[in-house]
């Protein structure tokens, strides 16, 4: 979490490479991934919580180098376990952290001072205003007060950008920021190469092709698919909200039946593979279905099972493998809706 005490005092048009000491922060937060020395991207992005209530997303943690002014000498310092952040304005050095890794951090005379066990100092900031500025070679410690009447803004993310501008492309978002096509875009970062936008990578989906169908079949009652249509809004005349229907793969023969429930598909196919044998001598060698209630119940497997019927199933949700019987019921629903809308007046 990031303490309030960063986003309550300084103006953020300082150089980028300059940070805060803050009693506010848990942890090492860094904008900037050139001044790590090693870093570990993390698998998913963590998130930090900011004093104004809202969040920002942390990439990776590592080891950082930052060199310090200390008597008007340079001395480079390595920090561990700092996370990066590029959405911060400025640097974040957490004095619980440094505290806790057995450094001192005083609070004195307008002055933070930073100590090792032995007493020697190792880092200095001034304050400005309620913020304390670590002094190092990048942003040296101002000689004179600046205002602090303005408030320290976190410019907005690329992430955040891409939205408000209602989601143009990567590409497109970077060449505006660089160019300088749109105002107050200039310290956006225009690093796009850990960003992906769940909105339109959904929205820009397709469906997938679906590969060839099965062979059709050699000769008649071999393979017939089935389907039933779900309850009509307007029942028949004989008070019926469904229908279901078999087609034969070999011929493109229809059979149509009226039911009162889905249940009563079993009785009707029972007695419509009677007939195919009274008539043509020979049982239904496949029947092709989806996987409802309709079709996987004791009373239709047993007969299958009795009479060498072999069942098979589609993939659940997935009518696209059950082309044949769903054509057939758009052009017989087609029809219906047709006739209806010649009966209006």
């Amino acid at each position: 979490m990031v303490g309030s005490s960063t986003l309550t005092a300084e103006a953020w048009n300082r150089p980028s490479k300059q940070w805060i000491v803050d009693s506010g922060s848990t942890s090492h937060l860094c904008l900037n991934k050139s001044e790590f020395t090693s870093y570990k991207k993390y698998d998913s992005p963590c998130h930090i919580w900011v004093g104004n209530a809202r969040t920002i997303p942390s990439l990776g943690e590592g080891t950082i180098s930052v060199t310090c002014i200390i008597n008007n000498q340079p001395v480079t310092h390595h920090i561990r376990d700092v996370q990066y952040v590029p959405d911060l304005t400025y640097g974040l050095l957490s004095c619980s952290v440094l505290n806790s890794q057995g450094l001192c951090v005083l609070f004195e005379d307008g002055l933070c001072k930073i100590q090792d066990k032995g007493g020697r100092l190792i880092a200095e900031s001034l304050r400005e205003g309620s913020l304390y500025f670590l002094n190092t070679k990048y942003s040296p410690i101002p000689s004179a007060p600046t205002d602090t009447n303005t408030a320290l803004v976190i410019p907005p993310s690329f992430d955040l950008v891409h939205k408000h501008l209602a989601h143009p492309g990567k590409d497109t978002l970077q060449q505006m920021i660089r160019k300088g096509l749109v105002d107050r875009l200039t310290d956006i970062p225009d690093d796009s190469k850990d960003f992906d936008c769940v909105a339109c990578i959904c929205g820009k989906m397709t469906w997938g092709l679906f590969q060839e169908g099965h062979a059709v079949a050699h000769e008649r009652l071999r393979r017939l698919h089935s389907d039933i249509c779900s309850p009509m809004e307007v029942p028949s005349l004989g008070k019926r909200h469904y229908f279901s229907i078999l087609v034969d793969d070999k011929t493109g023969y229809m059979w149509f039946y009226p039911c009162f429930t889905k249940s009563d598909f079993t009785t009707w196919f029972i007695k419509m593979d009677s007939f195919f044998t009274n008539h043509y001598q020979s049982h239904v060698k496949i029947l092709r279905s989806d996987q409802g209630g309709e079709y996987v119940n004791t009373a239709l497997e047993d007969y299958c099972a009795k009479f060498g019927i072999a069942m098979e199933f589609m993939v659940p949700h997935t009518p696209e493998q059950n082309g044949i019987a769903e054509h057939a019921n758009w052009k017989i629903l087609d029809k219906g809706h047709h006739h209806e809308r010649l009966q209006c007046p």
